[in-house]
């Protein structure tokens, strides 16, 4: 599908806003374009802390690992469009780092408007 198919939707969000969080149902696929500003890459991690010397389990944590920080031109949550219909859900939490950051060129599949859902404003 080229590029020219997908519709396009201008949307702002402040700093500590996340725009993808991970595991969540996407209920309308959309991946962004980043046009300023810049975002925190993170990945749910479980870890077993362990005791050093008989290596018995001492308890289990889940801890966001940051994965990298990304800035303009990146292209965030495009992974939605690898899935299955109705299976949709990112892979990554992706929060704003600064406070003025805009992500104009987010993309729709077209398919979703056959549902009835409208991008545009």
């Amino acid at each position: 599908m080229c590029l020219s198919s997908f519709l396009f939707q201008s949307t702002g969000f402040a700093e500590g806003n996340v725009v993808t969080l991970e595991g969540a149902p996407a209920t309308m696929p959309i991946f962004y374009v980043i046009e300023n500003g810049e975002c925190k890459v993170e990945k749910m991690m479980s870890i077993d802390v362990r005791h050093p010397f008989n290596k018995e389990l001492i308890r289990k944590e889940r801890r966001w690992v940051t994965v990298c920080h990304i800035a303009p031109g990146t292209i965030v949550g495009e992974e939605i469009l690898l899935q299955p219909d109705g299976e949709e859900v990112y892979e990554y939490k992706v929060t704003v780092q600064w406070e003025i950051l805009a992500l104009p060129n987010s993309f729709q599949m077209p398919g979703n408007l056959e549902k009835g859902v409208n991008v545009l404003d």
